[in-house]
C-alpha cells in the first residue's frame, strides 16, 4: 500500500502535519486536497477497520440497560460513537470516523432479551453444563447432555429439531441459542432498523396466519411472515426463527403449506431454525403427511441443512437421525 506524503494530500501542505483527516473536514471541504488524493479516496473500494475494543464483561450488562455510562463514548442510551482509523486496503488512505459504539449492541440485545420470561433470563450457552439435578422427576441422559451441549457451543448458528418428552431441556436449550442468535443480530449495522430474531409458538402462528388470510386487511399480521424474512434478508440481517411445539397445531393443508413456506423462505435466506417437538422428524413426517413432512424436516432438521437431537432418558448408543 502506498505511505501518503503530507505534499500529495493538502494542496497547502505546509497547513498540516497529518495525512489522516477526519472524515467531517474531507465531506466539508474537498477543495483543500490534491486531485490525485481525491480520486484515490473515490475510488477505493475496500475499506477496513479495526475491532472495536469490547465493553468489559464486568460492567457490561449495566451499560446494556443503561445503568452506567458507556466508558468508550461517555453516553447511557446506546447512541454514543467512537473515533476510528479506516484504512483503503488499495490506496492506503487513512481517515479518521465517527463509528457506532459497541454500547449500542449491548443496549439492543439487552432490550430484546428483558422480553424473554423470568424463567429464562439466566439462559446462556456458556454455562450450559450436563447436570442429573433437576428439580423434574426426570433428566436427560448425561451422554446426551454432554453431546448436545458441545454441538451448541461448537455451532449456535445451527439448524436443529429438537425432539423429546417433557421437561428434559428443549426450551433451555432453545433460549440458549435465541441469546445467541440476539447478540450475533444486535451487532449487525442494520440492527437498530429492524429485528431479524423470531420466537414463536406454532399453534399461535399459524392461527395468526389462518386468521389473516381467512380477514385480510383487519386480522393483525403475523409475528413473522415470509415477507418479513425476506425485508430481513434484503438487510444483510442474520436471521433465526425459534418454533416451540412446532407438533402442537391440527394438521390441515392449509397450516402446514403455510409452515412449509416460511421454512423454505428462511431457508433461502440462509437462516437458522430451530424447533422443539415431542415427536421425532420421522413421527412428524408421519403426522404432516408426506407431501409437506419430508420438506419441511429435509430443509432443518436432517442432514446436510440440518439435524435432529433427541432429547431422551435413555443412554445413547449410537447417533439418532429424523429420517
Amino acid at each position: 500500500m502506498k505511505n501518503w506524503k503530507v505534499e500529495e494530500v493538502y494542496l497547502e501542505p505546509q497547513s498540516f502535519d497529518s495525512t489522516t483527516p477526519d472524515v467531517g473536514e474531507i465531506n466539508a471541504g474537498l477543495c483543500r486536497y490534491t486531485q490525485g488524493f481525491t480520486e484515490a479516496l473515490y475510488g477505493e473500494k475496500h475499506w477496513t477497520q479495526p475491532e472495536l475494543t469490547p465493553i468489559p464483561e464486568d460492567i457490561a450488562h449495566a451499560v446494556g440497560v443503561g445503568e452506567v455510562a458507556c466508558p468508550r463514548c461517555f453516553r447511557s442510551d446506546g447512541g454514543g460513537s467512537v473515533p476510528t482509523l479506516i484504512t483503503g486496503q488499495d490506496t492506503g488512505i487513512e481517515y479518521v470516523a465517527q463509528v457506532r459504539c459497541g454500547c449500542t449492541s449491548l443496549r439492543l440485545f439487552e432490550r430484546e432479551w428483558r422480553e424473554v420470561p423470568a424463567i429464562w433470563q439466566d439462559a446462556n450457552l456458556s454455562a450450559l453444563q450436563p447436570s442429573n439435578t433437576h428439580a423434574a422427576p426426570q433428566y436427560m441422559d448425561m451422554d446426551r447432555q454432554d453431546s448436545a451441549f458441545r454441538e451448541f457451543r461448537s455451532n449456535p448458528g445451527l439448524s436443529a429439531l429438537l425432539a423429546g418428552s417433557l421437561r428434559l431441556g428443549k426450551t433451555l436449550s432453545m433460549q440458549c441459542l435465541q441469546r445467541e442468535a440476539l447478540w450475533r443480530w444486535s451487532v449487525h449495522p442494520a440492527a437498530s432498523e429492524l429485528r431479524s430474531v423470531f420466537w414463536t409458538n406454532a399453534l399461535d402462528l399459524l392461527n395468526e396466519i389462518s386468521a389473516m388470510n381467512s380477514n385480510p386487511g383487519k386480522s393483525p399480521a403475523p409475528s413473522v411472515t415470509p415477507a418479513l424474512i425476506r425485508k430481513c434478508a434484503s438487510k444483510g440481517l442474520p436471521i433465526a426463527l425459534f418454533i416451540n411445539e412446532i407438533d402442537k397445531f391440527a394438521v390441515s393443508e392449509a397450516k402446514t403449506s403455510a409452515l412449509a413456506s416460511l421454512i423454505d423462505a428462511v431457508m433461502e435466506a440462509r437462516g437458522q431454525i430451530v424447533a422443539s417437538s415431542n415427536l421425532t422428524g420421522k413421527e412428524l413426517i408421519a403426522r404432516w403427511g408426506p407431501e409437506y413432512g419430508n420438506s419441511i424436516i429435509s430443509r432443518f432438521a436432517a442432514p446436510p441443512n440440518g439435524q435432529t437431537i433427541i432429547f431422551s432418558t435413555k443412554p445413547q448408543h449410537q447417533k439418532e437421525n429424523s429420517k
